[in-house]
């Protein structure tokens, strides 16, 4: 059914594989990132000095936050452009029939 399917869907897969990959992929380097900055003596000191705010230093940076929340973000936008996608499939294969029947599975 897929090789039917609008323009669309294939834009949402390939864009949600994309960034599913981004995802993994700067989840995976704040991961050896993290690991790398525990791994030393003062660690901690240095992993809060990278997150403080430069305004008030008892509070971490709005852009630190989300940089950190990117990955699950990502994967985020990537599930919904997945069912987006499916959704599109769907509803190209409904308005092609003109009864509700068997044939009426997405294959």
């Amino acid at each position: 059914m897929t090789s039917t399917a609008p323009w669309t869907v294939y834009a949402a897969f390939y864009t949600a594989l994309i960034l599913s990959l981004a995802a993994v992929s700067v989840g995976s380097q704040q991961t050896i990132t993290l690991f790398r900055l525990g791994r030393s003596k003062d660690g901690l000191e240095s992993l809060q000095k990278l997150l403080r705010n430069k305004a008030d230093p008892h509070t971490t940076s709005k852009s630190q936050l989300y940089l950190w929340q990117l990955p699950v973000m990502l994967l985020n936008i990537s599930i919904l452009l997945f069912i987006i996608g499916l959704m599109i499939i769907i509803w190209n294969q409904a308005t092609q029939r003109s009864a509700w029947n068997d044939e009426m599975k997405v294959r």
